[in-house]
């Protein structure tokens, strides 16, 4: 069953984030105790005086439907809609900024297209998808 008949409508925007433990800034764990869903469908968590905006677990972006199939850390795995393919990504941040007099939170981000083959990579399979994500875990733990 494809995503949009699973979720009966087309308006993937809205989607509410399901959030649980994610990294901080700093490589920690941050444990979620409230967040709000904001219209492109992601979520700001905060904790004590900290703010992280996180990626979403399904959004739209150019057209496309991305639903998050697996997240560790840094590294997650994205279906892709509509070419039916599998993203292994590596999650940035952005810090907190001001811009034009607005306030904006720490912030985690799909790699831009300038960093395909070293943030991102694109797979027909979801076992090609999880072997890249596998290699991508253990090459950071070394590190």
């Amino acid at each position: 069953m494809d995503l949009l008949n699973q979720r009966g409508r087309s308006d993937m925007d809205a989607q509410t984030a399901t959030l649980g433990i994610v990294s901080d800034v700093n490589g920690g764990s941050l444990s979620l105790p409230s967040h709000q869903e904001k219209a492109d469908g992601r979520a700001s968590v905060s904790s004590n005086s900290a703010i992280l905006e996180c990626l979403a677990d399904t959004f739209c972006s150019d057209g496309f439907i991305f639903e998050r199939i697996r997240r560790q850390g840094d590294f997650g795995i994205y279906r892709k809609y509509k070419c039916e393919s599998f993203e292994v990504i590596r999650v940035r941040r952005l810090k907190a900024h001001s811009f034009k007099g607005k306030e904006y939170p720490t912030t985690e981000v799909y790699p831009r297209s300038e960093e395909w083959g070293q943030n991102g990579f694109t797979y027909r399979t979801l076992a090609e998808a999880n072997r890249k994500f596998t290699s991508l875990i253990k090459e950071s733990e070394v590190r």
